[in-house]
């Protein structure tokens, strides 16, 4: 992987790349404040450990 300018990542990729290059932050706080929502299956961690 290497970094790529903005400006050159936008000429390349046109409109599509925008949204990458926002700093976005995603997490599953807001959908278990608000949702209540509990995940009750294994972590990806867990499940390689497995061998899953």
């Amino acid at each position: 992987m290497e970094a790529w300018d903005p400006k050159d990542a936008e000429r390349y990729w046109g409109v599509m790349v925008q949204p990458f290059l926002l700093d976005q932050v995603a997490t599953a706080a807001r959908a278990r404040s608000e949702l209540g929502w509990r995940p009750h299956h294994p972590s990806l961690l867990e499940e390689l450990k497995q061998g899953g």
